[in-house]
């Protein structure tokens, strides 16, 4: 499967640690180096932003925003099928692997289209006990969890860049994303269970938008919350 990976071009760091991570799990990595704030022209914001999403206090939020919709662009020029998306602090659990292997048997048994499969529990947001099945690795929701991990088809970025043409984005990426749902544009699918997390959400890697706290601190109260938040969704 493809793999674009939303990046700062100078963030080295974090390049290597994604190259580490997913260097052996069968994907095709690019990188989307283009798109950070700097770089990006008043033409380039007009096509794509308005209102708050033009402000330079959301530099951060607006360029990591670009760097999805170019990653949409390189699924609609090339053809693929679906592509993973990736931010670059993304942290595999080890059903990674087996589990991408369901989800995709799971697409195609089911014929499944124009959607958006999440693939992590960054904010800890499980699917409900109660709605699970055996055997059954894809749930269909009305809002997405965060923008860390997900798999995207050709026929959702189509229709995310076609709504930006006559719309315009004035949302962070995961809020366009529930947006873009509420409108009926795209279909979003929570995948049971998560494949990955976010290091700048569990305390392993500082965060380049937000001031969450890393250290060990940070990882063992998050940790904690996952155990409490995987039992309560358990018993939902």
């Amino acid at each position: 499967m493809k793999a674009f990976i939303i990046h700062l071009s100078t963030a080295l760091e974090r390049e290597m640690h994604m190259k580490k991570e997913f260097g052996n799990k069968g994907l095709d990595i690019e990188f989307i180096n283009d798109g950070d704030f700097n770089d990006l022209s008043e033409t380039a914001l007009g096509e794509y932003f308005t209102g708050e999403m033009r402000d330079n206090k959301n530099a951060a939020r607006i360029s990591n925003a670009y760097k999805h919709f170019l990653a949409y662009d390189k699924i609609l020029k090339f053809n693929h099928t679906y592509a993973m998306i990736l931010e670059d602090d993304i942290i595999c659990y080890n059903n990674f692997t087996r589990g991408l292997k369901n989800i995709e048997n799971e697409i195609r048994n089911l014929h499944i289209s124009n959607f958006i499969i999440s693939l992590e529990d960054s904010h800890l947001k499980y699917v409900r006990g109660s709605e699970r099945s055996k055997n059954k690795y894809l749930y269909p929701k009305t809002r997405g969890r965060t923008t860390g991990a997900y798999i995207i088809d050709f026929d959702a970025s189509n229709n995310i860049l076609s709504y930006l043409k006559s719309n315009k984005c004035s949302l962070h990426i995961g809020w366009f994303h529930n947006l873009c749902s509420d409108n009926k544009i795209i279909q979003i699918y929570w995948c049971h269970p998560p494949l990955v997390t976010q290091g700048s959400m569990n305390g392993r890697i500082k965060s380049l938008i937000n001031k969450n706290k890393v250290g060990s601190f940070r990882i063992i109260t998050y940790n904690i919350q996952k155990i409490y938040k995987k039992l309560l969704y358990w018993i939902r």
